[in-house]
């Protein structure tokens, strides 16, 4: 069997229900448009103000949410969701030697938590 048989179907449009099709268009958004580069991008998706401004700490509670979306939506349960992200041993690493923790990890686990319980607004600042 080849390496495609064993590969999740990507997430597609028609696969994406409820309010998760513009929380992932407004998340994803908001971190590829940071310049006049990716305007057209913007323009597909219906934005047409201005670009972005980079928030470190803003864009990476973004990619968690959008981590946490994506592990939901293919059905991983938050424990199994620690396991995962506990394969990454180079990224803990540099976090915790940078941040003194493992800033991936905390904020992907409480929105994990959070989208488990049906809340898409939880901030996690950890």
């Amino acid at each position: 069997m080849s390496p495609a048989n064993h590969q999740p179907e990507i997430m597609r449009d028609e696969s994406v229900t409820g309010p998760f099709p513009q929380f992932l268009r407004d998340r994803v958004l908001r971190l590829a448009y940071i310049s006049h580069d990716t305007l057209p991008f913007a323009r597909d998706l219906g934005y047409h103000g201005p670009p972005f401004l980079w928030d470190q700490e803003t864009c990476r509670r973004r990619r968690a949410h959008l981590d946490a979306v994506y592990f939901h939506h293919y059905g991983i349960a938050t424990h199994d969701g620690r396991y995962t992200l506990s394969t990454l041993p180079i990224i803990q690493r540099q976090h915790q030697a940078t941040f003194g923790t493992w800033r991936l990890r905390n904020p992907v686990l409480a929105f994990m938590s959070a989208l488990a319980a049906g809340d898409l607004d939880t901030k996690a600042n950890k």
